[in-house]
């Protein structure tokens, strides 16, 4: 749906909106992540020049790699075949920050992810930069990849940058789905500004989930009467035989949810 309505756009006001002498493309569109290029009359027609460009029709090009600064377009003018270097200006291009899984292996209650930190800021201005998962800090290798398994249906991984010529970071995060039924876990129900913990196993042992405010124990049998200030500072632990479970608590679209941030053996 993006893509259409990228397409969209372009169709509409790509040869009525532009004038330009030289006959050659341009960039028409810049947005977070994508960049659109455009014939200046319909006697140019463009064609992809790397993988990372789709084309949307004869005239319009989209380009979905924007951590160079400039994009290599192909197009040919009067049956002779050209080449255009259109370079990105950093006024134009809004900087971004995403995560994406390059890599993912299914297992039947677990799946290890690799991820990718990818942002069109250059290395050169980039003064700091860090990613969570869960909200638990990890570090990235030089580059910027970090792999690790999920035993929750429901991983998040946030981030930021900071860079030389701003003081607000770019911040970043994209929520990963898992395939998989654990054969430990807990859901969040929230009623009423109350939640309840509902955990399961299949772990033999005594169970009991808790809230905790700050480390501090807080409701009782996994009910919690709770206020949105308090979210931050909040999380969950379910115990369960010899291992104990603690999960964070974040607000997603569809409401509060559990990630879980680590596991351990209590004896």
């Amino acid at each position: 749906m993006r893509i259409f309505s990228i397409f969209l756009l372009c169709t509409v006001f790509s040869f009525s909106a532009h004038s330009q002498n030289e006959k050659s493309p341009y960039l028409r569109l810049m947005t977070n992540g994508y960049a659109v290029i455009a014939s200046p009359t319909t006697s140019i027609t463009l064609s992809p020049h790397s993988e990372t460009q789709i084309s949307l029709t004869q005239h319009l090009i989209l380009e979905t790699d924007l951590l160079s600064e400039q994009i290599q377009v192909a197009y040919e003018y009067k049956g002779e075949k050209r080449f255009r270097t259109i370079m990105l200006s950093q006024k134009s291009a809004e900087p971004f920050l995403r995560f994406r899984a390059i890599n993912r292996l299914i297992d039947d209650d677990s799946e290890t992810v690799t991820i990718e930190m990818v942002t069109n800021v250059p290395d050169r201005v980039i003064t700091d930069s860090k990613a969570f998962i869960n909200g638990q800090h990890v570090n990235l290798k030089p580059n910027m990849t970090y792999t690790f398994t999920a035993y929750h249906p429901v991983s998040l991984i946030e981030g930021y940058i900071n860079i030389s010529n701003s003081s607000a970071p770019i911040k970043g995060k994209n929520r990963i789905n898992h395939p998989f039924e654990p054969d430990t876990g807990c859901n969040l129900l929230d009623e009423n500004k109350t939640f309840y913990a509902l955990c399961f196993s299949n772990l033999s042992g005594k169970q009991s989930a808790q809230f905790f405010l700050n480390e501090q124990a807080v409701g009782k049998f996994g009910e919690l009467r709770y206020v949105p200030a308090m979210i931050e500072d909040l999380s969950l632990v379910y115990s369960v035989g010899q291992k104990e479970f603690k999960y964070a608590i974040t607000l997603e679209n569809e409401g509060y949810i559990l990630l879980l941030q680590n596991s351990k053996k209590t004896h």
